[in-house]
């Protein structure tokens, strides 16, 4: 097997006395001195195993014969390599006990053992079914006095820990106490001496971390590429161990904006919490110097981010929680931003206004703006951050106006800007920048633009307001504004001229009117008035009641103005109004009516405008009169005989009876008879005389008698 000799000064040498003739080829202590490291070929681990044993098998017989006379001393003796037995002393006892021989040990529970200079190694397995802290309690008692190790190895026989025992009390016994973070999987608990016995015993206890992404062996989250998804807005657990210094986090931004970060850690030596890129470069590192809490916020672009968090000291448990609150930028900006140069300046219009950040990645904004005339112009912001500078360029790259070193307000929080240039026409850059500090902020370019002064706002019809008002100088158009008391303003048309008649408003609704000059595309900030009115429909005027030949009543009236219809009303003496029938006409004849009964007549306008039907208001007192009995209508008058003549006519609605006239030429009308028979014959004529005859309705109601018109032409004949 392989040997290291060496020379080893004298303190802290522990020799063992053997005869010469063990050591043939000893050497002097000045050859000794000279020595350098053998080189040997390295050997394959079951070479080395083979190569022990047979060397063990080889010296058993001389260890034997040489046992009775060994005498450990406290003091070397010159000319004794005492290196050289130590080192041959300890390769006898290897593979006594091994890895893959080691005791498994139960958390919790007291193991007891024994060490001994032919055994001299001791192994114990234990796994760890998380990531988390594991606390040993160690007590050795030897009798030399002389540093045995204690020691923790990985899986694959790294050693991560080890601390060595040693006894200043007469009884050779010591202890450790100790706790050791390590992530999840399977680890060796060994005891090693040099050239000494004992017992020991020990308990190991364990407490999970509770991390929330599980890590074995040198973790698994230590790079970029291995980082662990996280949300925002979530607490997540983790641990820096003794076989994994490094935890990476990977976090994505959906938009520019301000990111808190809540930091939590126990380990009680310098824990570094550092955000970086996607590209791996660095943007923000804070280091806790002990365990606490901390908040801090670092205002980003959108884009993937690494959380990671390191300790290169220390171990323990940390965790954190990553919110996100939107920067609502008007243009989204992404890695080290978006519009940093006149190039890349993103184009804004005139008396709108835009949001934007200053993030840790992106220290400036550029905005591109045109002016279509020579113009006067306002621009103002508004920030959140100290510091700030803003500037106006033209084309040529050159200055126009700049100023910076803008402070919050301490009761506000709030860094208010503003400046009038006059410009020509021509294109713009607004710059935006900061020298410290980073946050939000909002820009506005406007264009100065005079107010207009409202002269008039007048109902049209039912449905139709105008709006006047006078020129105001420079203005290129204007802007008409409504609102009703529980809406805002709403543009509802554009003109160049100064009137506007808004024709979609409802009647009997409050509306108010305002108007906003502009200039090319630079609309004014602010209106000077407004004025309140209310759209009405027109009364309908009642212009007559008239009798019809056929018993009946006609209503007439003028037509209003945006009207749908109208609804005809009627009532009797001592009665109410009832509507009658619903029409488009300015007309309405009432055929229902009795003679002998007086009746009144009124009517209400209506408007149908959005599924909604509105009245106007109608004539309280109205239009009456009564009806009369309709004219008969002669239909004959014929010879019947030598002396006779017969009348007919056609029967009347609600006649009782009639009365039949006749005349002669130059004469009178005389009444010959009443009857309720729709004809009549005449026997009292004479041949040779011309006969005219009309007739009469008559209606008995009560005590009186009502009597229609007549036919005052009549039909005339001769016998």
């Amino acid at each position: 097997m392989r040997k290291k000799w060496m020379a080893l000064g004298l303190a802290g040498l522990l020799a063992v006395s053997m005869p010469v003739t063990s050591l043939a080829s000893a050497l002097t202590l000045s050859e000794q001195e000279c020595l350098e490291e053998e080189t040997v070929s390295e050997l394959t681990e079951e070479e080395e195993i083979a190569e022990e044993a047979e060397e063990i098998s080889e010296n058993s017989q001389e260890d034997e014969q040489v046992t009775d006379d060994v005498e450990i001393s406290d003091t070397w003796e010159e000319g004794e390599p005492a290196a050289q037995l130590y080192q041959e002393e300890e390769s006898l006892v290897q593979g006594r006990n091994t890895m893959e021989t080691a005791q498994s040990v139960t958390f919790g529970k007291k193991v007891s053992g024994s060490i001994s200079e032919s055994e001299s190694k001791k192994y114990y397995l234990f796994t760890l079914p998380s990531s988390g802290k594991v606390s040993m309690s160690v007590f050795t008692q030897y009798t030399k006095y002389l540093p045995t190790h204690v020691r923790i190895l990985d899986s694959s026989g790294e050693e991560l820990w080890n601390e060595s025992t040693y006894s200043f009390s007469g009884d050779g016994t010591s202890t450790i106490n100790h706790a050791l973070d390590l992530t999840k999987g399977t680890y060796y608990f060994l005891f090693d001496t040099n050239r000494d016995s004992g017992t020991y015993n020990f308990t190991l206890n364990f407490t999970s971390a509770g991390e929330t992404f599980t890590e074995t062996e040198n973790g698994n989250n230590n790079t970029m590429a291995t980082a662990d998804a996280v949300s925002l807005g979530t607490t997540y657990k983790g641990q820096i161990a003794e076989n994994d210094h490094a935890d990476y986090y990977r976090f994505t931004l959906p938009s520019s904006g301000k990111l808190d970060v809540h930091m939590v850690t126990e380990i009680n030596w310098m824990t570094n919490f550092n955000i970086i890129d996607s590209q791996g470069n660095s943007i923000w590192d804070e280091v806790l110097y002990e365990e606490g809490t901390e908040n801090k916020s670092i205002d980003l672009t959108k884009g993937t981010y690494y959380f990671y968090v390191e300790n290169n000291h220390n171990t323990g448990n940390y965790q954190f929680k990553l919110a996100f609150t939107s920067a609502n930028e008007s243009f989204s900006e992404s890695g080290d931003g978006n519009n940093n140069s006149m190039q890349t300046a993103d184009a804004i219009n005139l008396n709108v206004v835009y949001r934007g950040q200053i993030a840790r990645n992106d220290r400036k904004d550029f905005y591109k703006f045109t002016l279509t005339n020579t113009s006067s112009v306002r621009f103002s912001a508004t920030s959140w951050l100290d510091n700030v500078t803003y500037g106006v360029y033209n084309e040529a790259g050159q200055e126009i106006w700049s100023e910076g070193f803008h402070l919050k307000d301490d009761n506000t929080g709030t860094n208010y800007s503003y400046k009038n240039l006059s410009l020509k026409a021509g294109t713009y850059y607004l710059y935006v920048g900061e020298g410290t500090y980073t946050g939000n902020y909002s820009i506005k370019v406007a264009v100065n633009v005079p107010t207009v002064t409202l002269k008039r706002v007048a109902a049209v019809d039912a449905h139709s307001i105008q709006v006047t008002w006078n020129q105001a100088t420079g203005a290129t158009g204007y802007r008409v504004y409504r609102k009703t008391a529980s809406t805002g303003w709403t543009g509802i048309g554009d003109t160049t001229a100064t009137s506007y008649t808004d024709t979609n408003a409802v009647p009997g609704q409050y509306y108010y009117y305002t108007v906003k000059a502009y200039v090319g595309s630079a609309l004014s900030s602010s209106y000077k008035s407004s004025v309140k009115i209310c759209t009405t429909i027109g009364t309908p005027t009642l212009t007559g009641l008239t009798k019809t030949t056929n018993s009946g009543l006609k209503l007439s009236w003028n037509k209003v103005a945006g009207a749908s219809g109208y609804y005809v009303y009627r009532k009797v003496p001592g009665g109410s109004w009832t509507k009658l029938k619903g029409q488009t006409a300015a007309t309405y004849t009432d055929t229902s009516v009795q003679v002998g009964t007086t009746y009144a007549y009124t009517v209400r306008a209506a408007v149908n405008m959005g599924g909604k039907q509105y009245l106007s208001g109608y004539n309280k007192t109205g239009l009456s009169g009564s009806p009369d009995l309709a004219t008969p209508k002669l239909t004959s008058l014929v010879k019947t005989g030598s002396n006779t003549l017969r009348l007919t006519w056609e029967k009347v609605p609600q006649a009782s009876g009639y009365y039949v006239y006749r005349k002669v030429p130059g004469g009178s009308w005389t009444k010959l008879k009443g009857q309720t028979a729709t004809t009549y014959t005449d026997t009292t004529v004479k041949a040779g005389t011309t006969y005219t005859y009309t007739v009469r309705a008559a209606l008995n109601k009560g005590s009186k008698q009502y009597l229609s018109s007549y036919d005052k032409t009549g039909l005339s004949a001769k016998p």
